[in-house]
């Protein structure tokens, strides 16, 4: 299931995070206006998922589920999931100034490919999936 803006909110007051800000601890990261523009700015990226018109660019099809999930957490496996993932940022960029959940996906990517060739290369199993639960 492909969150909303709200459920992404949710998720961070179920979380808890530990968070400071100008040196004082945040009760809530979600509630803490302090914060509320980059909250806002990541709600987008989950809400255009919903939308028809943007779902090409901020929805991918799971390799190993199948399942469609937000582009932002999507391990790119063409070149067209570059290309729609840039296109996605753009898009999401004219609505809230900055997509920031961008970085995160850059991330999960790099993380995906060093643990793979680290396995290829030094027989590790770095890159192997976790079990979940049923």
């Amino acid at each position: 299931m492909l969150m909303s803006a709200a459920d992404y909110r949710e998720s961070l007051r179920a979380y808890k995070p530990r968070v400071f800000v100008k040196g004082n601890a945040v009760a809530s990261v979600a509630d803490e206006p302090l914060l509320a523009p980059g909250i806002a700015s990541v709600g987008v990226t989950y809400d255009f998922a919903h939308r028809p018109e943007h779902a090409a660019l901020m929805t991918a099809c799971q390799e190993t589920t199948g399942k469609t999930v937000n582009r932002m957490v999507h391990i790119n496996e063409t070149s067209t999931d570059l290309l729609y993932k840039l296109e996605a940022v753009r898009l999401v960029c004219k609505v809230s100034g900055c997509a920031q959940r961008y970085l995160t996906h850059d991330a999960l990517n790099g993380i995906f490919q060093g643990t793979k060739r680290t396995d290829i290369e030094h027989s590790t199993d770095y890159h192997q999936l976790p079990q979940l639960p049923s």
